[in-house]
């Protein structure tokens, strides 16, 4: 199942409509995983030598997240071409 959602994570990545919901969802579980499967990549015990992928996931999803632009309606794109100047 954990499988499934990461695949679709990963899908819906590609797609322009999904991606924010996809790179939040990625967050998320990779939070998640690396609290509650990972334990932290083990920096708490004093013998950890690097911290797991996790951090670097998010890092990635975040900086990918700042780029993507939310889909505007048909209505948004009409009113701008009917109020531009000189349009």
């Amino acid at each position: 199942m954990l499988g499934c959602l990461e695949l679709g994570i990963g899908l819906g990545v590609l797609a322009p409509r999904g991606r924010r919901i996809a790179l939040g969802t990625g967050i998320a579980v990779s939070v998640l995983m690396w609290i509650l499967v990972q334990d932290f990549g083990g920096l708490f015990t004093g013998t950890a030598t690097d911290p797991n992928a996790a951090p670097l996931y998010v890092l990635l999803a975040a900086a990918l997240y700042r780029f993507t632009t939310v889909e505007a309606s048909a209505e948004d794109d009409v009113t701008r071409v009917a109020t531009r100047p000189g349009g």
